[in-house]
Protein backbone atom coordinates (compact mmCIF):
# COMPACT_ATOMS: atom_id res chain seq x y z
CA UNK A 1 0.00 0.00 0.00
CA UNK A 2 0.74 3.91 -0.49
CA UNK A 3 1.11 4.25 3.21
CA UNK A 4 5.04 2.98 3.38
CA UNK A 5 5.56 4.87 0.56
CA UNK A 6 4.88 8.45 2.02
CA UNK A 7 6.71 7.57 5.09
CA UNK A 8 9.47 6.43 2.79
CA UNK A 9 9.39 9.83 0.67
CA UNK A 10 8.94 11.84 3.77
CA UNK A 11 12.26 10.64 5.08
CA UNK A 12 13.60 10.78 1.63
CA UNK A 13 12.74 14.63 1.23
CA UNK A 14 13.61 15.64 5.02
CA UNK A 15 17.00 14.32 4.91
CA UNK A 16 18.21 15.16 1.16
CA UNK A 17 16.53 18.18 0.15
CA UNK A 18 18.22 17.51 -3.78
CA UNK A 19 16.97 14.22 -4.03
CA UNK A 20 18.37 12.52 -7.23
CA UNK A 21 16.99 9.23 -7.45
CA UNK A 22 19.35 6.65 -9.50
CA UNK A 23 16.90 4.02 -11.58
CA UNK A 24 19.68 1.30 -12.65
CA UNK A 25 17.17 -1.15 -14.20
CA UNK A 26 13.55 -0.91 -12.73
CA UNK A 27 11.74 1.61 -10.42
CA UNK A 28 7.92 0.14 -10.98
CA UNK A 29 4.44 1.06 -9.30
CA UNK A 30 5.54 2.32 -5.61
CA UNK A 31 9.03 2.84 -6.35
CA UNK A 32 7.87 5.29 -9.11
CA UNK A 33 6.41 7.28 -6.48
CA UNK A 34 9.82 7.38 -4.44
CA UNK A 35 11.20 8.11 -8.44
CA UNK A 36 9.09 10.94 -8.07
CA UNK A 37 10.12 12.59 -4.79
CA UNK A 38 13.59 12.87 -6.23
CA UNK A 39 14.23 16.26 -8.11
CA UNK A 40 15.80 14.83 -10.39
CA UNK A 41 16.00 11.03 -11.78
CA UNK A 42 18.97 9.66 -13.26
CA UNK A 43 18.19 6.69 -16.19
CA UNK A 44 20.14 4.87 -18.87
CA UNK A 45 19.21 2.51 -21.56
CA UNK A 46 17.85 -0.31 -18.90
CA UNK A 47 16.30 1.57 -16.71
CA UNK A 48 12.32 2.08 -16.28
CA UNK A 49 9.31 3.03 -14.33
CA UNK A 50 5.92 2.31 -14.68
CA UNK A 51 2.56 3.17 -14.09
CA UNK A 52 1.51 3.67 -10.59
CA UNK A 53 -1.98 2.36 -10.42
CA UNK A 54 -2.17 1.01 -7.17
CA UNK A 55 -3.75 -2.58 -6.58
CA UNK A 56 -5.69 -4.40 -3.74
CA UNK A 57 -4.91 -8.22 -3.60
CA UNK A 58 -3.56 -7.90 -6.73
CA UNK A 59 -6.56 -6.60 -8.30
CA UNK A 60 -5.95 -3.01 -9.95
CA UNK A 61 -8.58 -0.60 -8.55
CA UNK A 62 -9.14 0.36 -12.11
CA UNK A 63 -10.92 -2.88 -12.48
CA UNK A 64 -13.22 -2.68 -8.84
CA UNK A 65 -13.83 1.02 -9.76
CA UNK A 66 -15.33 0.33 -13.67
CA UNK A 67 -16.68 -3.11 -12.97
CA UNK A 68 -19.79 -4.00 -14.00
CA UNK A 69 -22.59 -2.90 -10.39
CA UNK A 70 -22.84 -5.89 -8.54
CA UNK A 71 -19.19 -7.63 -9.19
CA UNK A 72 -17.64 -5.92 -6.36
CA UNK A 73 -18.97 -5.40 -2.78
CA UNK A 74 -19.60 -1.37 -1.41
CA UNK A 75 -16.01 -2.00 0.96
CA UNK A 76 -14.56 -3.03 -1.69
CA UNK A 77 -15.56 0.00 -4.00
CA UNK A 78 -14.66 2.24 -1.19
CA UNK A 79 -11.00 0.55 -0.57
CA UNK A 80 -10.50 0.81 -4.28
CA UNK A 81 -11.62 4.58 -4.16
CA UNK A 82 -9.32 5.72 -1.52
CA UNK A 83 -6.41 3.77 -2.50
CA UNK A 84 -6.43 5.83 -5.61
CA UNK A 85 -7.27 9.28 -3.79
CA UNK A 86 -3.71 8.29 -1.47
CA UNK A 87 -1.76 7.52 -4.59
CA UNK A 88 -3.08 10.26 -6.83
CA UNK A 89 -2.31 12.87 -3.39
CA UNK A 90 0.94 11.85 -2.58
CA UNK A 91 2.29 11.87 -7.02
CA UNK A 92 0.65 15.57 -6.49
CA UNK A 93 2.28 16.79 -3.46
CA UNK A 94 5.37 15.49 -4.81
CA UNK A 95 5.47 16.61 -8.36
CA UNK A 96 4.16 19.97 -7.24
CA UNK A 97 6.72 20.35 -4.09
CA UNK A 98 9.65 18.69 -6.22
CA UNK A 99 10.77 18.20 -9.79
CA UNK A 100 7.63 20.22 -11.48
CA UNK A 101 7.49 22.97 -8.80
CA UNK A 102 5.85 26.12 -11.04
CA UNK A 103 4.38 24.00 -12.79
CA UNK A 104 0.18 24.55 -13.07
CA UNK A 105 -2.04 22.26 -11.43
CA UNK A 106 -3.65 21.20 -14.72
CA UNK A 107 0.14 20.13 -16.09
CA UNK A 108 0.38 17.99 -12.75
CA UNK A 109 -2.78 16.41 -13.51
CA UNK A 110 -2.02 15.42 -16.71
CA UNK A 111 0.37 13.66 -15.36
CA UNK A 112 -0.83 11.94 -13.08
CA UNK A 113 -3.58 10.90 -14.85
CA UNK A 114 -1.14 9.23 -17.22
CA UNK A 115 0.43 7.40 -14.66
CA UNK A 116 -2.50 6.25 -12.19
CA UNK A 117 -4.99 5.04 -14.22
CA UNK A 118 -5.09 2.35 -17.27
CA UNK A 119 -6.17 4.96 -19.66
CA UNK A 120 -2.48 5.67 -20.73
CA UNK A 121 -0.77 2.67 -19.55
CA UNK A 122 -3.18 0.05 -20.44
CA UNK A 123 -0.90 -2.56 -17.89
CA UNK A 124 0.84 -2.20 -14.53
CA UNK A 125 3.52 -3.54 -16.18
CA UNK A 126 3.83 -0.95 -19.06
CA UNK A 127 7.69 0.73 -19.58
CA UNK A 128 8.38 4.44 -19.22
CA UNK A 129 11.76 4.74 -20.43
CA UNK A 130 13.71 7.68 -20.29
CA UNK A 131 12.43 9.00 -23.37
CA UNK A 132 9.19 8.34 -22.64
CA UNK A 133 9.37 10.21 -18.72
CA UNK A 134 10.84 12.97 -20.50
CA UNK A 135 7.70 13.33 -22.42
CA UNK A 136 5.70 13.10 -19.26
CA UNK A 137 7.65 16.54 -18.54
CA UNK A 138 10.01 14.53 -15.31
CA UNK A 139 12.91 15.68 -14.39
CA UNK A 140 15.05 12.97 -16.23
CA UNK A 141 18.91 12.75 -17.09
CA UNK A 142 19.77 10.15 -19.26
CA UNK A 143 22.83 8.41 -19.22
CA UNK A 144 24.69 6.60 -22.23
CA UNK A 145 25.80 2.85 -20.86
CA UNK A 146 29.68 4.19 -21.58
CA UNK A 147 29.08 7.23 -19.73
CA UNK A 148 31.97 6.29 -16.75
CA UNK A 149 29.16 7.29 -13.77
CA UNK A 150 26.66 5.00 -15.28
CA UNK A 151 28.89 2.07 -15.67
CA UNK A 152 29.79 2.87 -11.99
CA UNK A 153 25.97 2.55 -10.68
CA UNK A 154 26.09 -0.42 -13.09
CA UNK A 155 28.29 -2.11 -11.02
CA UNK A 156 27.29 -1.15 -7.93
CA UNK A 157 23.64 -2.55 -9.04
CA UNK A 158 24.74 -5.85 -9.96
CA UNK A 159 27.26 -6.26 -7.11
CA UNK A 160 23.99 -5.25 -4.30
CA UNK A 161 22.15 -8.22 -6.78
CA UNK A 162 24.73 -10.75 -5.84
CA UNK A 163 25.13 -9.91 -2.74
CA UNK A 164 21.41 -9.79 -1.56
CA UNK A 165 21.12 -13.27 -3.85
CA UNK A 166 23.87 -15.02 -1.69
CA UNK A 167 22.67 -13.69 1.75
CA UNK A 168 18.90 -13.78 1.55
CA UNK A 169 18.18 -10.24 1.07
CA UNK A 170 15.14 -9.16 -0.39
CA UNK A 171 15.95 -5.56 -0.59
CA UNK A 172 18.62 -3.37 0.74
CA UNK A 173 18.59 0.56 2.17
CA UNK A 174 21.39 2.54 2.59
CA UNK A 175 22.55 5.71 3.49
CA UNK A 176 25.79 7.36 4.43
CA UNK A 177 25.11 6.53 8.13
CA UNK A 178 23.47 3.29 8.32
CA UNK A 179 22.51 0.06 5.91
CA UNK A 180 19.45 -1.86 6.67
CA UNK A 181 18.45 -5.22 4.53
CA UNK A 182 15.19 -6.68 4.45
CA UNK A 183 15.35 -10.91 4.35
CA UNK A 184 13.21 -12.60 1.82
CA UNK A 185 10.05 -14.30 3.27
CA UNK A 186 10.66 -18.07 2.88
CA UNK A 187 7.18 -19.74 3.23
CA UNK A 188 6.83 -22.38 6.23
CA UNK A 189 7.98 -25.87 5.83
Amino acid sequence: MTDATEKICALLRQSAPDLRVIVPRRAKSNGTVIALCGSNILMGMESELGPIDPSINNVPVDFVLNAPPGSFGPLDIQIAQTARSQTRKLATDLLSSGMMKGRSAPDIELVIDKLATRDHYHSHGSVIDAREANSLNLAVTTYPATDVLWQKFWLLRTMYQYDCGQNGYAKLFESCKVSTAVTVQRPAP
